[in-house]
């Protein structure tokens, strides 16, 4: 693992950005796996996530974005106010916690034999530091997903799909409320990039208070922390 600088004169470990390196059949058997998998993810991830994922496009949910806040800033009439939330995640592969990730797998019905083998390549390998030109030491980690694996993407794609379970749940239950551009069309309540995301809901404390709820649950389950 090299260390590439994100500023000119860095003073803390998150403005250092990690650039791993993989041995050759570790590459061949994510790959493998990556493809196999790729086929499945529009069925198994959230229609709200529009990166990356076979058969949708990103810009979809791009327009989408566009028109509500269109509809948003000329709305004018009723008594209602409307919010609109970005949240972005902070370092979203390094802070995957590895048996959320393996729960939700299981709960997606996965194959035992291939949560095995996906979990083997996400815990097997050890880092080893290049400083000054020279290797430093060993260590393995305990959590994260690896920068230019090829299954992170879609391992962190899984993970962050719980918190559209979560946002739904709470639609559901009457909650929170989303935005409606139109008479006659869904309510619009969370739109995915990646891992970008943006909120449409109902101003109100209790919509607040709900919203903190989703992110405090998510965050202590996945690992995940909003920048602020």
């Amino acid at each position: 693992m090299v260390l590439i600088l994100r500023v000119n004169k860095p003073n803390e470990l998150r403005n250092l950005w990690p650039i791993s390196l993989y041995y050759v059949i570790y590459k061949i058997v994510t790959k493998v796996i990556a493809s196999r998998l790729k086929t499945c993810l529009p069925s198994i991830i959230s229609s709200f996530q529009s990166a990356f994922v076979p058969r949708r496009q990103i810009f979809d949910n791009i327009l989408v974005t566009c028109e509500t806040l269109h509809s948003l800033a000329r709305k004018k009439s009723g008594n209602r106010g409307q919010m609109t939330m970005k949240l972005d995640m902070s370092k979203v592969y390094d802070r995957v916690e590895w048996p959320f990730l393996k729960s939700v797998m299981i709960k997606m019905n996965f194959p035992q034999n291939r949560i095995n083998l996906i979990m083997d390549c996400i815990s097997s390998a050890n880092l080893s530091f290049l400083l000054n030109g020279r290797l430093v030491c060993y260590v393995s980690s305990s959590r994260g997903l690896m920068q230019g694996c090829l299954l992170s993407p879609y391992m962190f794609f899984l993970c962050a799909d719980t918190f559209s379970c979560l946002v739904s749940k709470f639609e559901r239950g009457g909650r929170i409320l989303g935005f409606k551009c139109a008479r006659g069309v869904p309510l619009i309540s969370y739109l995915m990039f990646a891992d970008n995301n943006i909120l449409f809901y109902k101003a109100s404390n209790a919509s607040d208070s709900h919203i903190c709820n989703i992110l405090g649950i998510y965050e202590r389950a996945s690992g995940q922390q909003i920048n602020m």
